[in-house]
């Protein structure tokens, strides 16, 4: 009966110190101990269309993508090459990180400093783009401004897209 009554009494002298010890605070989110890493942001992107419609008063091209998506480009006025693009004729859309939109004859070469990719997912409303290169391997861009967000958006899963990538600072 004394054992008992000992286990019983040193169980409660047990219970009341727990309750006296302040409890651990907790660790500290992982966000707020580092940073993330800043992805990378888009130089340029560039995907293949159709030319739909041609407004020469309004110098819009309305440019079906090849997942099916329509995009209008408003080419810069210097562009002299509105003249040659009709319906059914197979272009380049290109929008750089300044959001200027340029349109190209497909049969052009673009420049050789470009990656090409296909398109995996857009994300937050064309503010991220993930792309999946031919090796394989797999990165999710930042896009930098409202209007190649504007043209992000347009792509599909599966689209395939040159682009070339800004100097990180």
């Amino acid at each position: 009966m004394r054992i008992a009554r000992r286990s019983l009494a040193m169980v409660g002298l047990a219970t009341l110190l727990a309750g006296c010890v302040p409890p651990t605070p907790p660790a500290p989110p992982p966000s707020a101990a580092e940073p993330p890493p800043s992805l990378p942001a888009l130089g340029s992107i560039a995907a293949a269309g159709t030319v739909q419609l041609v407004d020469t008063a309004t110098r819009q091209v309305l440019v079906r993508m090849t997942s099916g998506g329509t995009l209008h480009v408003s080419p810069p006025d210097d562009y002299r090459g509105l003249g040659s693009l009709q319906p059914g004729t197979r272009v380049i859309v290109e929008y750089d990180s300044r959001g200027v939109g340029h349109v190209a004859l497909a049969a052009r070469r673009g420049p050789r400093d470009r990656i090409r990719a296909t398109v995996r997912e857009i994300q937050r409303g064309g503010q991220h783009i993930d792309l999946a290169s031919s090796q394989g391997t797999t990165q999710i861009f930042e896009v930098p401004d409202r209007s190649m967000m504007a043209f992000v958006t347009r792509l599909r899963a599966g689209d395939e897209v040159a682009i070339t990538v800004l100097d990180q600072r």
